[in-house]
């Protein structure tokens, strides 16, 4: 069974490891750090996961398309700082993946992430090619290939 995304807290479980700095411009109005801004660095995470784990390569010339996105939100992160996101892959389908990422300032869990992806081509839907699905599977945290949790 997979864990829900707010009681996945353990970055221990996630095989990859991005630390982002914090920019004063990240700040709300009540001098915290805003959802919008920690929404960015979970994009800057997952850019630098595909980009580490050489996935474009595994898909071309499929289109990736980030079909959902679930947040949830803990502790309020502050700046100055950095925050420790920690990526791996949830679920591997025929036709898409989902990445679960854990937002961390000192420590502390901050935010958590689902972002599920599908590949089209010609704005078709298609199977996963075999290469990224052995790309996937070396950082998969979650059910078996083929499994939904």
């Amino acid at each position: 069974m997979t864990l829900r995304l707010a009681d996945d807290r353990d970055p221990a479980r996630f095989p990859c490891r991005v630390s982002l700095g914090l920019r004063h411009t990240d700040l709300d109005s009540q001098k915290l750090v805003s959802n919008v801004a920690i929404a960015e660095l979970f994009e800057d995470a997952r850019t630098h996961f595909s980009v580490d784990r050489k996935l474009k390569s595994a898909f071309d010339p499929h289109r990736r398309v980030l079909t959902s996105l679930e947040f949830t939100f803990g502790m309020d992160a502050r700046y100055p700082g950095a925050m420790d996101i920690a990526v791996g892959v949830l679920n591997i389908e025929n036709s898409g993946w989902t990445l679960r990422l854990i937002a961390l300032q000192n420590g502390n869990y901050v935010a958590g992430c689902d972002a599920r992806f599908v590949l089209l081509l010609d704005d078709a839907l298609v199977d996963l090619p075999e290469r990224l699905v052995a790309l996937l599977k070396k950082d998969q945290i979650g059910p078996a290939f083929g499994q939904i949790g």
